[in-house]
């Protein structure tokens, strides 16, 4: 448990972010490494690595429900979050059925738009 004053930043994504190629047992995925570099800097901040492998932007194939659908439950119900860094969208490219570069964009437009309204709603419930 974080005190109330330190911030969280999710990170959401497919395997890249989970980290599913990096070494196991050594903290070596990028999410890992920005909680790391954040502490150097002394940036009070947690990092929770939402990370997926296989998983999409807009629907639900590859492993799990794909980020639209699990956005509220893994990043905007969880306590203190206070920044979001998203990077999805190469398995809506590479699989089947193909994303459009217009699906794509337009999904990322929902993920901005519901963080930025949760954003709102929490700051004015404080």
């Amino acid at each position: 448990m974080a005190p109330d004053q330190v911030g969280t930043i999710v990170t959401v994504g497919d395997s890249v972010t989970d980290g599913s190629h990096s070494t196991p047992d050594t903290n070596s995925r990028w999410p890992n490494l920005l909680a790391k570099r954040l502490a150097q800097s002394n940036v009070r901040m947690s990092v929770l690595n939402a990370g997926i492998s296989g998983n999409r932007l807009l629907g639900d194939f590859g492993a799990g429900v794909g980020v639209l659908a699990r956005l509220d439950r893994d990043v905007l119900v969880q306590s203190g979050v206070t920044h979001l860094v998203v990077m999805i969208g190469i398995n809506d490219i590479g699989g089947r059925p193909r994303a459009s570069a217009a699906d794509l964009i337009a999904g990322h437009k929902q993920i901005i738009e519901r963080a930025t309204r949760e954003g709102s709603e929490s700051t004015a419930r404080r």
